[in-house]
């Protein structure tokens, strides 16, 4: 794929994340600006949002890259939109959300669905 095609697929692929969660929950978030190696996501949401399209999940670089931008953002928490290969690109409800473990358990502890760690302090 030339790279302006593939530019303007991550692009709306982005779009149709920001637009789902927007939908979904009446916000009005908005893809952000490239910002190089301070990157912080590719949505304007209060946590990181890294959206994926690839032909291969690739999820241990997904990852290290969503840790940097947490940091950069100084987000709470984020989380990765990968869209699964061979679904429609604009069904966003068919994409997986992926996220370190400890980020997800510390986001159910404090949805009150686990008590509160006992071992160390939340993920950073």
């Amino acid at each position: 794929m030339k790279p302006g095609v593939a530019k303007r697929a991550g692009g709306d692929h982005e779009n149709w994340v920001c637009q789902h969660i927007n939908e979904r929950h009446g916000t009005e978030y908005e893809r952000r600006r490239l910002m190089g190696s301070k990157d912080c996501g590719d949505l304007t949401t209060p946590f990181v949002t890294e959206c994926k399209k690839a032909g291969a999940l690739s999820i241990p670089e997904w990852l290290r890259e969503l840790e940097a931008e947490i940091v950069n953002a100084q987000a709470p928490t984020g989380f990765i939109a990968a869209r699964i290969k061979g679904r429609s690109e604009a069904d966003v409800t068919a994409y997986y959300a992926i996220l370190p473990m400890e980020r997800m358990l510390d986001l159910l502890a404090e949805a009150g669905h686990l008590p509160p760690r006992v071992d160390r302090e939340p993920a950073s």
